[in-house]
């Protein structure tokens, strides 16, 4: 039998620049497991080929990818009811046509985001859009639902070309709905490589990165190891409102899982076990080929 400290890998991470390393075995099974799912520098390989089975390494790349974009379950034999479908495109800019047209992309121009444009992805993204008395007590309605209203995520933008605000780290205050500068300076053309470490030159050109990251605290105080889950349920939520936001606005956006996450945590000052990365999205306006009608 595998006992839980043949399962976790001693933490090495940095705070202010500092090598800290702690053996000490966690009290609950999803730090264990949020530790050893972190990526590293010796992780960086091909994709695909470390992560397919036995028999399967040998499939051509995009033979794996045709197979498994069929991402979807069916029951043959039962009997189906078909769903109609709008014979009319949605109405342009309503809810319906910004799902139909949310993609992610990856292809930025020099355009900058517009900072009341940010602002909105922000707010509406995971910040608060109302309020209500209960029992004497103001309390705050979120863009997102979370288990037990309890919030575990915080938003830090990285700015690289965003109007009327200084390039930099900032930290997402949702309570004051303001941008806390914690390091001014740009630092995406320096960092980009540990955000994605490999086919990674187009976040360079991003006009600002956020990193999402995760204080367990706040979901596991109440709903122990299972507050890990809320914590991934909010992260979906807030993901795809940035997104849809992203595309309402008319941004190109990114979801980015690939994270180096020690050296991040570092860039972002936190200790990558209380408080860690969990992914970061990039914005950038859209680049938009030019095309030659001379005739």
């Amino acid at each position: 039998m595998i006992t839980l400290k043949e399962l976790y890998k001693p933490r090495v991470y940095q705070i202010d620049g500092k090598l800290k390393i702690s053996s000490t075995l966690p009290d609950n099974l999803s730090e264990i497991y949020h530790e050893n799912t972190k990526m590293h520098a010796s992780d960086v390989r091909p994709w695909l080929v470390p992560l397919l089975p036995s028999g399967l390494s040998a499939m051509p790349v995009r033979t794996f990818f045709q197979r498994s974009a069929r991402s979807y379950k069916k029951y043959q034999g039962y009997p189906a009811v078909k769903l109609e479908t709008a014979d009319e495109p949605a109405t342009p800019g309503s809810l319906w046509d910004i799902i139909a047209s949310r993609r992610c992309k990856r292809d930025y121009s020099d355009s900058p985001i517009r900072i009341q444009d940010l602002s909105r992805i922000l707010r509406y993204g995971y910040g608060k859009t109302g309020r209500f008395c209960a029992d004497g007590n103001e309390v705050c309605l979120r863009a997102v639902p979370s288990a037990g209203a309890l919030y575990p995520l915080d938003i830090y933008p990285l700015l690289e070309n965003v109007s009327d605000i200084d390039n930099g780290l900032y930290h997402y205050n949702i309570e004051d709905n303001e941008l806390e500068r914690l390091r001014p300076g740009s630092f995406l053309k320096k960092i980009y490589q540990l955000v994605q470490p490999s086919n990674n030159e187009w976040i360079a050109s991003a006009g600002a990165v956020l990193f999402i990251t995760a204080t367990f605290k706040r979901n596991q105080l109440k709903y122990g190891d299972r507050g890990y889950r809320g914590v991934l349920l909010d992260a979906g939520h807030l993901s795809q409102n940035i997104l849809l936001g992203c595309t309402a606005l008319g941004y190109s956006a990114c979801i980015i899982v690939a994270c180096l996450d020690d050296p991040v945590n570092d860039f972002l000052n936190i200790d990558g076990v209380e408080e860690s990365i969990l992914f970061a999205i990039s914005i950038g306006s859209p680049y938009i080929e030019k095309t030659n009608n001379a005739k």
